[in-house]
């Protein structure tokens, strides 16, 4: 029995795979069948008494898989594969259309086909799978900092353990009485 007569003829309806450019990103016509995980989590961290506390929660970056068909001779199948290659390889992002939702801004982080003789040597079924990504733009804003202090300006910053560079009076005095005082007992 061929994988095709499990999956049956595809699904009905508007489903594509674009780049950015608008044009098919994978060249295949049919789809078998498309799972989309979206899932947050909660930042949890260990309090006392044995307990957790729950801080917030993120959005994870969603993924989605693909079973894509495509019939035709080699020169066709040779061509589906070498666009999955050159986008699993780029930074390129696509939009899984369907006819509920598009999806925008995923990459292909992974695929995986099959060729069998079952379900005829024409014929190549392809897993892909795309992972989200979450686009960010960059914000400037005009605000004035306050000046940086010096390090050896506050009272408490360590200076740590230091030569003097020039003695005073009342130790030159005592130093050099110390030096008489040994000179005479030795």
């Amino acid at each position: 029995m061929s994988i095709f007569s499990i999956l049956g003829q595809g699904i009905a309806g508007t489903w594509s795979l674009f780049d950015s450019n608008g044009a098919q990103a994978v060249p295949f016509d049919t789809f078998f069948a498309m799972t989309r995980k979206d899932e947050g989590k909660v930042t949890a961290h260990p309090t006392e008494p044995n307990g957790f506390f729950a801080y917030n929660k993120v959005d994870s970056p969603g993924t989605v898989g693909l079973i894509l068909g495509v019939t035709g001779n080699s020169e066709t199948l040779g061509q589906t594969l070498d666009a999955l290659e050159k986008l699993k390889g780029s930074t390129d992002l696509v939009s899984v259309v369907t006819p509920e939702k598009t999806l925008l801004d995923y990459t292909l982080e992974s695929y995986d086909y099959q060729r069998s003789a079952d379900s005829g040597v024409d014929r190549l079924l392809v897993s892909l799978s795309l992972v989200e990504v979450r686009q960010v733009s960059p914000e400037y804003s005009n605000e004035t900092l306050p000046k940086a202090k010096q390090a050896g300006d506050g009272k408490t910053a360590a200076a740590g353990k230091q030569a003097a560079d020039k003695t005073d009076a009342a130790t030159e005095n005592r130093v050099q009485g110390k030096s008489r005082l040994a000179a005479i007992f030795s």
